[in-house]
């Protein structure tokens, strides 16, 4: 692993980096970490920790593991700087066939999804991640990210399967208002999504 992505991991574990080097005999290349306490039971599937600085002021009363599904690398950029600012953990998927191969390892507490991407487009992807959700028994919230602005695109998007909806440009309080509705009216699924 290259230096520059341990430091920055080491940084979001709260703890430092550094190298002791002697010529002749070598180096010695030590870290520091804050780490939090195993929970007793353990999942059935890989959760993600968050190891970013404590929450800024945020409606959401816990930090999150989110998982993008953007091709759009400055959005990418956008979306991820603004979550990670607010303490949560964000992991990035370019296209829905990523966003469904990293959705099957990871359980996510929410997916923000594009609509527009290669390969796979964010519709497409909702009814096959729904579709892992009723063989896992689970319900994974999944909230529209999207420049679909129109009238009835956000009922179109719902009734796909989607969560909920956030048009861009994005405001980051109206996407964690949009986030915690998702994630206050629980996990049954809706007929309608039952595959």
């Amino acid at each position: 692993m290259g230096l520059s992505i341990s430091k920055r991991l080491v940084e979001l574990m709260g703890g430092q980096i550094g190298v002791i080097s002697r010529p002749g005999e070598g180096s010695t290349f030590w870290f520091t970490a804050r780490l939090g306490l195993a929970p007793a039971a353990e999942p059935q599937k890989p959760v993600l920790t968050n190891l970013a600085p404590a929450m800024k002021s945020s409606s959401l009363s816990r930090p999150l593991s989110i998982l993008v599904a953007e091709d759009n690398l400055v959005n990418q950029r956008v979306v991820r700087k603004l979550l990670e600012k607010r303490g949560h953990l964000v992991a990035l998927a370019e296209t829905g066939v990523a966003a469904l191969e990293k959705a099957e390892k990871v359980q996510f507490d929410v997916i923000l999804m594009d609509v527009q991407m290669p390969e796979m487009d964010g519709m497409t992807a909702i009814r096959f991640l729904r579709e892992q959700d009723t063989r896992r028994g689970e319900h994974t919230p999944i909230v529209m990210l999207t420049a679909h602005a129109m009238q009835g695109d956000r009922e179109r998007f719902l009734a796909a399967g989607a969560d909920g909806y956030v048009s861009k440009p994005i405001q980051l309080e109206q996407l964690e208002a949009e986030m915690e509705a998702v994630l206050a009216r629980g996990v049954c699924v809706p007929p309608s999504h039952v595959v």
